[in-house]
């Protein structure tokens, strides 16, 4: 995941990340990650980061989306936002859901994901990466997706996806806690 999202977001999140998979990424999530996450995460994120306290990040989250402008998502049709946020959204979930997870829902999730880990990572990544897909990275493109793509894809993402998982943590911790100030 680190090498791939990190330098297909660098390009740009608008065009770079549309090419990014489109039928390869619903395989990964509707198949693999309904399997994968279904026991791997649960097992990983359930345990070791329950132990952390997650409020920063719950409360953040949607603040943190909102900040962008959206423009990026907002351009394309309904079929082109689903193109958009299928290779977003999509070919990372695979290694982000199924294989990574393990490692970064046990080890680094504990300072960024915290308590929230126990319903995103354990329970709702059934739906989140298998069927919930289409409801909330098509339809609610323009709440979840439109706002976020500025900073999450275009700017954070460097970061976070260029391999530099543990900065990228930290500077959105650092963001949140600014904001809650």
């Amino acid at each position: 995941m680190r090498r791939g999202s990190g330098s297909a977001v660098r390009r740009g999140s608008g065009s770079a990340v549309r090419r990014g998979c489109g039928s390869a990424v619903r395989r990964g999530c509707g198949s693999a990650v309904r399997r994968g996450s279904g026991s791997a995460v649960r097992r990983g994120c359930g345990s070791a980061v329950r132990r952390g306290s997650g409020s920063a990040v719950r409360r953040g989250s949607g603040i943190a989306v909102r900040r962008g402008s959206g423009s990026v998502v907002r351009r394309g049709s309904g079929s082109a936002v689903r193109r958009e946020v299928e290779a977003r959204c999509v070919e990372e979930v695979e290694a982000r859901c199924v294989g990574e997870v393990e490692a970064r829902c046990v080890g680094e999730v504990e300072a960024w994901c915290a308590g929230e880990v126990e319903a995103w990572c354990a329970g709702e990544v059934e739906a989140w990466c298998a069927g919930e897909v289409e409801a909330r990275c098509v339809g609610e493109v323009e709440a979840w997706c439109a706002g976020e793509v500025e900073a999450w894809c275009a700017g954070e993402v460097e970061a976070w996806c260029a391999g530099e998982v543990e900065a990228g943590a930290e500077c959105v911790l650092k963001s949140l806690r600014s904001v809650h100030r």
